[in-house]
């Protein structure tokens, strides 16, 4: 097999990136990839009430009155609540 691939399979023209095998996996034409910390929070979605409250883990947390009707993404750690719009930080409270 070994000689299989050194002699035919890395060595024809791949269809469609145009290169050989042999040549685009050369060591030293490899990156590593970037480095994407994992997010190991606490992630929900709550509802924005009229009192510009939305409710988490049996506490009640304050937003903008911008944010009243929506569903926001609340994501908590051991010392934090941060609330999210999307991918916008909203606002961001310790953890009661």
């Amino acid at each position: 097999m070994r000689q299989w691939l050194t002699e035919v399979a890395n060595q024809r023209l791949h269809s469609e990136t145009r290169e050989r095998p042999a040549e685009r996996f050369k060591p030293d034409a490899l990156r590593p990839l970037p480095v994407i910390p994992y997010d190991y929070r606490d992630t929900v979605e709550a509802l924005v009430h009229k009192d510009l409250r939305l409710q988490f883990d049996g506490n009640k947390y304050c937003v903008p009155h911008r944010c009243v009707g929506k569903r926001l993404t609340v994501k908590a750690d051991a010392g934090a609540v941060t609330i999210y719009d999307r991918v916008t930080e909203v606002v961001s409270y310790p953890r009661s």
